[in-house]
């Protein structure tokens, strides 16, 4: 049975994820240990108990240590993911990354429906508008569909965003990306229980910020009910390589200075070039991994290297490398010439 050391390089709640995702595509087992060893809250958080508890019921599986705090998980799949579920994380955990735990097992699972409730647009994760903009179209690119319906948005802290997921039968292929510059830029800017002033002020910041690199820019204006308030904007790239800058409001912090961060990011990952950007680029490695191909990026971060390494655990037959000090880094997959069984 196949042994994970959870604090091995970035050792957070990604290693958690990813390995829910592969051991259901593979069927194989896993023991997880050292879970989140080195957070100021080590062990299993109730965000990471919800992805585990979404996957054993996709999966019939047989689970022991799925309890709040515990440093270890023995997760064994009996079967590949189906049926409808419906999840309430209970706090504002991501939604986006629950998601992020059973995207790359959407090839050999028949048709599902999930409903998820929590934080659509949260820190520390990806906002739900990413991964319907960019994560979404990369992946199609793979064979990957699936539709990505926005419900209700939730914020930090009180959550209540509700989002549901369907799919149907696909097939995984083999994909080396290789894109055009981007000639659009697209955005949403949003707020709940707020005045619609502070949505308007965050595009415009935005927009004055974008119209540096000479693209036409268009920023949707949302408002929204929510339970307690917030808000926040995410501006990515269209008809070319796919980027994406994003950022939070909270109080005491201007519109203006939201909507400028979040120009400032994408602008960055423009400038940097690459297929897709860094977090999209991590995003993708388990499908990569299943897929096979490749595709280059703007950065390899620490989460990248830590799931490059995570899958290479799983998957003897379909190794990821990493070619770092390429301009700009490259990430593809390889076959050995003696493969474990």
């Amino acid at each position: 049975m196949l042994v994970i050391d959870g604090s091995y390089g970035e050792g957070g709640g990604q290693v958690v994820r990813t390995a829910l995702a592969m051991s259901t595509v593979l069927q194989k087992p896993f023991r997880l240990e050292n879970i989140r060893a080195g957070r100021s809250k080590p062990g299993l958080s109730h965000q990471h108990l919800s992805c585990v508890e979404l996957m054993k019921r996709l999966t019939d599986a047989r689970v022991v240590g799925d309890t709040l705090r515990s440093t270890e998980l023995f997760f064994e799949p009996k079967k590949t993911p189906s049926g409808e579920v419906e999840i309430d994380i209970g706090t504002a955990g991501s939604v986006s990354l629950l998601i992020q735990c059973v995207v790359p097992t959407l090839h050999v699972a028949s048709e599902l429906k999930i409903v998820a409730v929590g934080g659509t647009d949260v820190k520390w994760a990806p906002p739900i508008d990413y991964l319907k903009h960019v994560t979404k179209p990369v992946l199609s690119q793979f064979g990957i569909e699936f539709d990505l319906d926005l419900i209700k948005r939730g914020y930090y802290p009180k959550g209540g965003g509700k989002i549901s997921l369907t799919t149907r039968d696909l097939t995984l292929n083999s994909k080396s990306i290789d894109c055009k510059k981007p000639q659009k830029i697209k955005g949403v800017s949003h707020c709940g229980n707020l005045p619609r002033h502070i949505a308007i002020r965050q595009a415009q910041t935005a927009t004055k910020k974008l119209k540096k690199i000479g693209l036409p820019t268009e920023i949707e204006i949302e408002t929204c009910d929510v339970l307690g308030k917030g808000s926040g904007i995410v501006v990515w790239s269209q008809n070319g390589c796919r980027y994406a800058g994003s950022s939070l409001g909270k109080p005491g912090k201007p519109a203006e200075k939201v909507g400028e961060e979040a120009a400032i990011e994408l602008i960055k990952q423009i400038k940097t070039e690459g297929d897709i950007d860094k977090y999209c680029a991590d995003q993708l490695i388990p499908t990569l991994s299943l897929a096979g191909g490749n595709y280059t990026t703007t950065e390899i971060t620490m989460h990248t290297k830590t799931n490059a390494w995570l899958v290479n655990q799983f998957n003897e037959k379909n190794k990821i490398k990493i070619h770092e000090n390429q301009k700009p880094p490259k990430i593809t997959t390889q076959t050995p010439t003696n493969p474990k069984k």
